[in-house]
Order: structure tokens, then C-alpha cells, then sequence
């Protein structure tokens, strides 16, 4: 099964004060718990396996996916970057 991510390292770091040094690998690892667990918390199984088929296929860019899209932009790239690094941390 392919792992797929919401939003990349890169991101993360633009968004917080996560220093440019700190290693993908640990970034991607956190990330990954992140989504999985937390994530699949607040939004559910279902909604999370669509996004997560959205972005895998390129399909989240199509207009008739504009609130997949404004939802992932918006709301849980934020909320993806403050629990990596929390997870990062521990």
C-alpha cells in the first residue's frame, strides 16, 4: 500500500518554526502519525481514505473538488503542521 501525505516536510517548516536541519525522515515519520491517528480522529475514516484517493490521483486540483481542496488548504494543512512537530518533539 502506498503512503500517502496530505502535505509535504517543506510545508510544515514554511508554516512553523521547525528548523530547516531537522531531517525529512522524522518529519514524514511524525506526519504520518499525524494523519493516521490524529487526523483520522477529528475527520473520520471515510472522509480521510477520500483525501487521501483525492491527492494520490491528482483528482483534489478538479473544480468539482474545490472543498476537498479548500478544506485540506485551510484547515488541515494547519492542523497537520502543529501536530508533526508536536509528534516530532516526543
Amino acid at each position: 500500500m502506498e503512503i500517502v501525505y496530505l502535505i509535504n516536510p517543506t510545508v510544515i517548516k514554511d508554516i512553523t518554526n521547525l528548523s530547516d536541519n531537522l531531517s525529512d525522515k522524522y518529519i514524514r515519520s511524525a506526519l504520518r502519525e499525524a494523519q493516521d491517528i490524529g487526523l483520522n480522529q477529528v475527520l473520520g475514516t471515510r472522509l480521510l481514505e477520500r483525501l487521501y484517493t483525492l491527492v494520490s490521483t491528482g483528482d483534489i486540483k478538479n473544480t468539482e473538488n474545490a472543498k476537498y481542496k479548500k478544506l485540506l488548504d485551510s484547515h488541515i494543512s494547519y492542523y497537520l503542521a502543529y501536530e508533526t512537530i508536536t509528534n516530532v518533539v516526543v
